[in-house]
C-alpha cells in the first residue's frame, strides 16, 4: 500500500504540536510496511527544513502572517493557482501513484484539491478548523464580517474534503460527532498522544544546578506553542500578576508561548511586568533533551486550556509523565478517564488555578512522587496505543 500525505508544515524536526501529531502518523505507516511520502506546502519565511520536494511559498505578501483571517487560505490558494506549482504537485502523484492521499489537517486540501479526482482520500484531522478558526479571530476582536467571510470559507472547505474522504481520522468524540453531522462516512479516533521521552543523564544535572544556583526549590511548568489560544487560556487562568509565588518558587515556561507573553507583557504595567520577571523563567523554544529534562524536575505541570478542538498533546505529557497537575476541566476533553487521577486538581478561573497552585507547591500530600508514573492506564495516551489500529482501519 502506498499513502502519500500533504500538510501545512515540515515534519523531520518537530516542534509544534500538528508536527509532532503528523510526524507520528507518518512513523506508524512506515512501522507498518506502508510505503509513506510526505509532502509540505508551507512558507518558507515560517518553517526551517523544508526540502526540494515540498511545496514552498515564497510571496511574502501571501504569506504575512499578521492576517490571521485568511493566512492559511491565502498561501494554499496561491499554491492552486500557480501553474508551475500544480505541475509539480501532479507529477508527485503520478509517478508515486498512492492508493491513498491523506490530507494533514483541511488547509492543504485547498491546494491539492483540483488534482484528487481519481484518487481515494484521508482527512487527518487536527480539530473542527472552522471552529478554532471562529475562536481565535473572535479572541483577537476581528471585526464581524471578517470573521463570517472566512469562517464560510473553511467550513466550506473542509465540509468538501469530509464529504469527499474514504475516512477521517479525529482526535476526539466530540469531533467525531461535529464530522458525522458534516457528513463523514467513516471515522477512526486517535486521540493526540505522546512518545516516552529519554533523560540525558547530563542535561538533567544542568537544568538542576541552574534552579539551585538561583535558589529555587519549587518549580512549576507551562509549555505552549505560539497558538493565540496558549496565550489566551494562559491569561485567563494564570495572569501576569505573579506576586502570590513565593521567592523560591518559579514558573517555567518552554515554547514559542514565550513570543506571544513577552508582547502582551510591553503593554502593562512596568512593575507588575517586573515582578513577572522575576518569578518566570521563561525559556522559549527548548531541544527535546531539555523538554524531558524540564518534565523530570518540575513539581507542577500546569494546563490553563480554555479553548480549541481535539485533544491536546500537553494534557497527553501531563498525565504520563506522572506528575502533579492543575488544570482547566477544558484541557481534559478527551481524556476524561484520567479525571480521577490522584495527582490531578481542576481549576476553571484564575482565583481557582492560584489557589490551587498555592496549595500544590505548599501540600505534603502533592509532593512527586514515582509510584504515580505507575499508575494504571497512563500507556493509553502513548502514540503506539492511539494509533494501534490506524492501519487496520484504513
Amino acid at each position: 500500500m502506498k499513502i502519500l500525505i500533504f500538510g501545512q508544515y515540515p515534519i523531520a524536526n518537530p516542534i509544534h504540536g500538528g508536527q509532532i501529531r503528523a510526524k507520528a502518523i507518518f512513523d506508524k505507516y512506515k512501522e507498518e510496511g506502508i510505503e509513506v511520502k510526505y509532502c509540505a506546502i508551507a512558507s518558507v519565511y515560517w518553517y526551517d527544513g523544508l526540502g526540494d520536494e515540498d511545496i514552498k511559498v515564497y510571496d511574502r505578501e501571501v504569506v504575512d502572517e499578521r492576517n490571521i483571517a485568511s493566512y492559511e487560505i491565502s498561501i494554499t490558494n496561491h499554491v492552486r493557482q500557480n501553474p508551475k506549482l500544480q505541475l509539480k504537485l501532479k507529477k508527485m502523484i503520478d509517478d508515486f501513484k498512492p492508493d491513498f492521499i491523506q490530507i494533514e489537517q483541511a488547509y492543504p486540501y485547498n491546494a491539492v484539491s483540483d488534482l484528487l479526482n481519481n484518487y481515494k482520500l484521508i482527512y487527518s484531522s487536527h480539530n473542527v478548523e472552522y471552529k478554532i478558526k471562529e475562536e481565535i479571530l473572535k479572541s483577537q476582536k476581528i471585526n464581524n464580517s471578517t470573521i463570517k467571510r472566512e469562517v464560510h470559507k473553511i467550513k466550506h472547505l473542509e465540509c468538501e474534503l469530509i464529504k469527499r474522504s474514504q475516512l477521517v481520522i479525529v482526535c476526539s468524540e466530540s469531533d467525531e460527532a461535529a464530522f458525522k453531522k458534516l457528513g463523514a462516512r467513516k471515522t477512526l479516533i486517535a486521540k493526540k498522544g505522546i512518545n516516552p521521552r529519554i533523560i540525558n543523564q547530563t542535561n538533567l544535572k544542568n537544568w538542576q544546578d541552574r534552579y539551585e544556583k538561583k535558589g529555587v526549590t519549587k518549580t512549576l511548568l507551562y509549555v505552549g506553542s505560539a497558538h493565540q489560544p496558549n496565550l489566551d487560556g494562559f491569561l485567563e487562568l494564570v495572569g501576569v500578576k505573579m506576586g502570590f509565588l513565593l521567592r523560591d518558587t518559579k514558573l517555567i515556561i518552554a515554547g514559542d508561548v514565550c513570543r506571544l507573553i513577552d508582547n502582551y507583557l510591553l503593554n502593562i504595567p512596568e512593575h507588575i511586568a517586573a515582578t513577572f520577571k522575576l518569578r518566570v523563567d521563561e525559556l522559549g523554544i527548548v531541544s527535546n533533551d531539555d523538554m524531558a529534562s524540564l518534565l523530570s524536575i518540575a513539581d507542577i505541570i500546569i494546563l490553563p486550556i480554555t479553548e480549541g478542538g481535539g485533544t491536546n498533546l500537553k494534557t497527553a505529557e501531563a498525565i504520563f509523565s506522572g506528575k502533579n497537575i492543575i488544570a482547566s476541566n477544558f484541557s481534559f476533553r478527551g481524556y476524561d478517564e484520567f479525571r480521577v487521577l490522584p495527582n490531578v486538581i481542576f481549576a476553571d478561573n484564575i482565583e481557582d488555578f492560584h489557589e490551587a497552585m498555592i496549595k500544590m507547591i505548599e501540600s505534603k500530600k502533592y509532593r512527586y512522587n514515582k509510584k504515580n508514573k505507575k499508575i494504571i492506564g497512563t500507556e493509553k495516551v502513548t502514540w503506539r496505543y492511539v494509533l494501534n489500529s490506524l492501519s487496520q482501519t484504513i
